[in-house]
């Protein structure tokens, strides 16, 4: 259950809100999104100000916080030891980049908001550069695949094994 894996693994989680008309990603863009930066800021300072591992620091989002999820991944690779994007798009010629850090995307096939081609295509050019993407597409489910993902049972127990700079 949630509370079985939240006493197993505790964590300190931030879950900033986007503000209306704005977005997490820049796929077009090599800068970060304005909201991006200042995520990343704020990371920065509470990782001063509390006991946070440097080394075990995940990133995850869904919908347009996907495609910030795929867009940071791809423009800071070294900041976060694993990311977890939900039925996000982003730019197929940047991610590469992250190819060195774990990653297990989760889209579904049902999705009418953001395309599953999205996640295939993402998924598709990081395998090429040499990674061990995971990837769960769901075949019932369409832009609510949060309601899956986040319960998957083997999730939680894979991104508390992620180190940074180590793929496992």
């Amino acid at each position: 259950t949630t509370t079985d894996a939240q006493r197993k693994h505790p964590a300190f989680v931030l879950a900033p809100q986007l503000p209306p008309g704005q977005q997490w990603g820049t796929p077009a863009s090599d800068a970060l999104a304005p909201f991006a930066e200042v995520v990343l800021e704020m990371v920065t300072v509470l990782s001063r100000e509390f006991a946070i591992d440097a080394d075990r620091i995940y990133l995850t989002g869904q919908s347009l916080g996907g495609r910030g999820t795929w867009d940071i991944i791809s423009k800071r690779p070294d900041l976060f030891a694993a990311a977890v994007p939900l039925c996000g798009d982003g730019n197929v010629s940047r991610i590469p980049a992250a190819r060195r850090m774990s990653v297990w995307a989760f889209h579904g096939a049902r999705d009418e908001v953001i395309r599953v081609t999205a996640s295939q295509q993402m998924v598709t050019a990081l395998r090429a550069a040499g990674s061990p993407i995971k990837y769960t597409e769901y075949p019932d489910v369409g832009h609510n695949v949060w309601t899956r993902a986040y319960v998957e049972p083997e999730l939680a127990g894979w991104l508390f094994n992620q180190r940074r700079g180590a793929i496992r």
